[in-house]
């Protein structure tokens, strides 16, 4: 008997979940959710009610605290064009700020760096604004969360641990999709005197594993160029079967690329980020707005449908025109991990 559909809310899971200090894997094992399915449920929020309750009561919480309307909020926001609206959700204003944000991108360039500032600072309003270097123009968003009784009206008021939490999930997916360089309440997200890098994580599938897949081992790549000629390579000489399905970004800043060999080895999938390296060597995941990471995946795709063309590293492939080249003798690595996950 198919079970009906049963819709509860992401953000109230990754709150419980965060709350109760378990990872996604230490979550799914303890309701009996399988991981990839877990997974989609706190993206999607479509579950069934039979899992929505193993997972309620895997956080010690009730079924209606999963439920969508109980953590709506209203947010009373003043956007760039000095507009006042009215809103129950943030993701209208997140798709604004990122359009905004890319839309600059597209007409000044792909190596053009704008801005994002964050201010976190104050219990009863937050900002967002975005700057780009070419003119002097501050786009800003002012959010203040408020409420409506009978009684008092329309009022705004402080932000709750509830709310901060909310706004730290729309703040998280900013930072992942929309500028590369990205300052919260005036202090830069990444130092400044740091080398950013992009990594490119390889995995084999593996049923015996408790996450389905194994980590071979990881390579980092020093610029757009770089990466997309390495690609361009593989693409065409690696021993690439075919690919499940088309390339697309999955987590925040991420693309994923599931394959096979054509030795049939195996199902393999590489995960590939923005990344800079702290004082001890440790990857942090950097900011990769979604227009660049765009680029790449429908110049991947365009490729992936024509292994026919020929690599050079002139930049005439699909792939790699997209791309400012350093230099004629820049050296381009071949993909493959190499450094060991051991």
């Amino acid at each position: 008997m198919v079970q009906e559909s049963y819709k509860i809310s992401p953000i109230s899971l990754v709150y419980y979940r965060n709350k109760n200090k378990l990872s996604q894997l230490e979550l799914a094992d303890k309701a009996n959710v399988c991981h990839r399915q877990y997974q989609r449920i706190e993206k999607s929020g479509k579950t069934t009610q039979q899992k929505a309750k193993s997972l309620a009561k895997a956080l010690c919480i009730t079924l209606d605290d999963l439920v969508l309307e109980k953590f709506e909020s209203e947010w009373f926001v003043i956007t760039p064009d000095g507009r006042k609206e009215i809103n129950r959700s943030l993701s209208q204003f997140l798709i604004d700020i990122k359009e905004k944000a890319n839309t600059g991108m597209s007409v000044y360039g792909n190596d053009l760096k704008s801005e994002l500032y964050i201010e976190n600072d104050s219990s009863v309003f937050k900002t967002i604004t975005v700057r780009f270097p070419y003119d002097n123009i501050d786009y800003v968003w002012t959010f203040y969360p408020f409420s409506f009784t009978n009684e008092t009206g329309l009022y705004c008021h402080k932000f709750t641990t509830l709310l901060e939490h909310i706004w730290d999930e729309f703040v998280k997916s900013l930072i992942a999709d929309t500028s590369s360089s990205i300052f919260i309440n005036g202090q830069s997200l990444i130092p400044l005197e740091e080398k950013v890098y992009f990594c490119v994580e390889f995995f084999k599938f593996d049923s015996k594993n408790s996450t389905g897949e194994t980590h071979l081992g990881y390579q980092l790549f020093e610029n757009h160029y770089q990466l997309a000629c390495s690609f361009n390579s593989w693409l065409n000489d690696g021993g690439i079967r075919y690919f499940d399905g088309a390339i697309t970004s999955i987590e925040r800043g991420k693309i994923r690329i599931d394959y096979t060999m054509e030795d049939n080895s195996g199902l393999y999938s590489l995960i590939v980020s923005r990344v800079w390296l702290d004082d001890n060597g440790k990857k942090r995941q950097a900011p990769w707005p979604l227009y660049h990471r765009n680029i790449l995946i429908e110049s991947m795709n365009k490729q992936r449908c024509s292994k026919n063309t020929c690599y050079s590293h002139v930049a005439v492939a699909p792939m790699v025109r997209d791309f400012v080249r350093p230099s004629d003798d820049y050296h381009i690595p071949e993909m493959s991990p190499m450094v060991s996950s051991a």
